[in-house]
């Protein structure tokens, strides 16, 4: 299914989640959130935003298995919306970072991504990290379910990838409202001890690929249309 967006394109946003086989029973999972505004200013924190990457962070977590829990997370933000300023009174948005450690010693389970929200959320919290470390979570469970599933306990390598996913979400700006663009893509990886002839396509285990569009009207604020496809 083929969506156009015909307009002038405003702003996108990409997160990427990547799960690796580390020694140790253990998982590295990683992931970065990146949005980049495509046009005008914004007056924000007497100044003015430009152009260019507006936010760049990273969430880093290492899971223990049997049961999956996580044994360390943190965070690093290269490019956040407010820097310390007068007009902040000093505040940052990397403040509230350091309070992911919370999570620390949690299972991995469908509570993750509330205990996440006490952490994060709020309005002393941090949406954008709150947002690629709940994606993180949430696909470290989705990734390592679906390898239980297909190869049970097969031995990887170390450092050998079980799971990737990228989400993208493009903002265009046409005559009739907002148009936003949705794109997934998940691949997970089969476990295969690689030669130097190895095949690429050995190390497919599967795929699923999503596509979303909606339409929405700025000046009412209201969802005119919504329409999604998959494949695998």
């Amino acid at each position: 299914m083929e969506f156009e967006a015909i307009g002038a394109p405003a702003h996108t946003r990409t997160l990427v989640i990547s799960l690796v086989r580390i020694g140790g029973d253990r998982i590295d999972a990683s992931g970065s959130i990146v949005d980049v505004r495509k046009r005008g200013l914004v007056p924000m924190a007497s100044d003015l935003q430009t152009a260019g990457v507006i936010h760049d962070m990273r969430v880093h977590a290492e899971i223990a298995l049997e049961p999956a829990r996580i044994a360390a997370i943190s965070v690093e933000q290269a490019n956040v919306a407010f820097e310390p300023s007068l007009a902040t009174g000093g505040e940052c948005c990397r403040d509230p970072g350091p309070r992911i450690t919370a999570l620390v010693g949690t299972p991995l389970d469908g509570e993750s991504t509330r205990r996440l929200g006490a952490a994060l959320g709020g309005p002393l919290g941090c949406s954008h990290v709150l947002t690629l470390a709940q994606l993180l979570l949430s696909t470290a469970q989705t990734g390592l379910a679906l390898d239980r599933e297909r190869f049970g306990g097969a031995a990887r390598p170390d450092g050998q990838r079980i799971f990737h996913r990228s989400l993208t979400v493009d903002g265009v700006l046409g005559g009739d409202g907002l148009h936003l663009a949705l794109q997934q893509a998940d691949v997970h990886f089969a476990p295969i001890v690689p030669r130097a002839d190895t095949d690429p396509l050995e190390r497919l285990a599967g795929r699923l690929e999503i596509r979303a569009q909606a339409e929405i009207d700025l000046d009412a604020m209201v969802l005119r249309s919504l329409r999604a496809a998959e494949r695998e």
